[in-house]
């Protein structure tokens, strides 16, 4: 059978490798019954801080200048912020 991600067989799970290295599992026949969105609202220090250890992370090489965490925190080290997530469960009708 023929798609847009190529030729498969309708009845084997098929391995794919995505453009960042991941390989995916599809499934044909498989029928989705539902979706979990969660959104998160957060401030301006917990996104900063987040960040900066994101970026931290990211610098495998050896030769790279350290990246500083952000702190927030007057003579001393850590971060104080905030956030809030949500949760919707979306279910669809079995047909």
């Amino acid at each position: 059978m023929n798609s847009l991600l190529g030729k498969f067989n309708y009845f084997n799970p098929t391995q794919l490798t995505m453009a960042d290295t991941k390989n995916v599992t599809i499934y044909p026949k498989t029928k989705v019954l539902g979706v979990l969105l969660e959104v998160f609202n957060v401030d301006v220090n917990y996104y900063k801080y987040q960040r900066s250890i994101e970026i931290k992370s990211n610098s495998d090489s050896p030769f790279a200048e350290p990246a500083p965490l952000y702190s927030n925190v007057k003579a001393g080290l850590g971060c104080f912020s905030a956030y809030n997530a949500a949760q919707v469960k979306v279910s669809f009708p079995n047909k």
